[in-house]
């Protein structure tokens, strides 16, 4: 079976234990502990403490999923010092800060050049620790188009630099297939979920089919080591959580 896991930001409300206990009983894999409530960066005592946690359980950091936003000038090192307390490799940041009034496609260069510039730093000094930088695949920044992201790779060029990927909610399931074989060279981790174009929650069952096709997608054109992980189901619910891991699951027989 392929590495499959979840995000911790989907279930923000519990506790680290219970996190841990939910994947176990799903028979998942690994954990992108999310950098708002469960790993805040710069708590080195408990990201240690949780990396520690989620080994000694049988599973796998797959990455710190952070939210250092390239383009503020922002330190990096915070970030980096918690994801090597965290004992994983990979951690995941974003091209921009969110912002979901941000017209598809547009570039600022002045701002674009920032973001640029902050990600070949980051990347550059996370590069001799053996750590890779993963960009958040997401509307409202940077990675929002196939042009935009790719661009966004060309300029920073650094080997230690890569995308996530997920759906994006405009585009339609034959738009996505193009876009992984476009950038598969480039693709990493997967964030999988089952939203519509207006980000309403369904049932993964309701998505099988397209992300049976993902799946077979991914692995055809992006060669690089991945994680595919579980984010935000419907409700937020543990009982939907648990049916949808089955589902997951069953997607790499």
């Amino acid at each position: 079976m392929k590495n499959i896991g979840i995000c911790s930001v989907t279930f923000r409300e519990k506790t680290v234990e219970e996190v841990i206990r939910l994947v176990k009983k799903s028979s998942l894999q690994a954990i992108e502990w999310g950098g708002d409530t469960h790993v805040p960066p710069s708590d080195l005592e408990n990201a240690k403490r949780v990396g520690e946690q989620t080994k000694e359980s049988g599973l796998k950091v797959s990455s710190y999923g952070s939210y250092y936003y390239a383009g503020l000038g922002e330190s990096f090192e915070p970030f980096l010092k918690t994801t090597q307390a965290l004992q994983t490799d990979s951690i995941r940041i974003w091209a921009k800060k969110m912002d979901f009034k941000k017209e598809i496609g547009k570039i600022d260069e002045i701002e674009f050049q920032k973001v640029v510039t902050d990600i070949k730093q980051a990347a550059q000094s996370a590069q001799p620790h053996g750590i890779s930088i993963h960009l958040e695949f997401h509307q409202g920044t940077y990675t929002d188009t196939t042009e935009s992201a790719k661009r966004l790779m060309d300029e920073i060029d650094e080997r230690n630099v890569y995308l996530y990927w997920q759906p994006l909610a405009y585009l339609s399931v034959e738009e996505c297939l193009a876009q992984i074989k476009e950038l598969g060279s480039y693709i990493s981790n997967i964030h999988v979920f089952h939203w519509d174009k207006n980000f309403n929650r369904f049932p993964l069952e309701n998505g099988k089919k397209e992300w049976s096709e993902y799946i077979k997608q991914v692995q055809t054109y992006s060669s690089n080591p991945h994680y595919f992980l579980l984010e935000f189901m419907k409700d937020n619910s543990t009982n939907q959580f648990k049916k949808d891991s089955v589902i997951f699951k069953n997607l790499f027989k």
